[in-house]
């Protein structure tokens, strides 16, 4: 359904950081806008009750542009926000640490 959107570059080691994708300091870099919603919608089939709201741009220290902030809820209660930097050169692909505990066996799957 998102693969139009996705290449198939993984990163692995990224994966594993526990904070990717949690704050504006490090956030999922993704080449545009549109890569952005298809990337917060395949997180939203992760779990039943899962919906985001965009909450605006930030500026953050180490970026050129601004980093867009997101809030996910789940069942009408905050989950989490996830930050993601729309500019980069290339989509990389991570599950953040609080949608990886709702699935431990979630893969990057969810991007094809």
């Amino acid at each position: 359904m998102f693969k139009s959107f996705f290449n198939t570059n993984k990163d692995n080691e990224a994966s594993n950081m526990p904070d990717i994708g949690l704050s504006q300091a490090n956030p999922i870099l993704l080449s545009s806008v549109s890569s952005s919603f298809a990337y917060l919608n395949a997180l939203c089939t992760i779990s039943e009750g899962l919906s985001y709201k965009r909450i605006g741009s930030i500026k953050a220290e180490d970026f050129t542009q601004l980093v867009d902030k997101y809030a996910f809820i789940q069942n009408n209660s905050k989950f989490c926000d996830v930050f993601i930097y729309p500019y980069h050169n290339e989509d990389i692909f991570i599950i953040p640490a609080p949608f990886k505990n709702l699935n431990p066996d979630l893969d990057n799957n969810i991007f094809n």
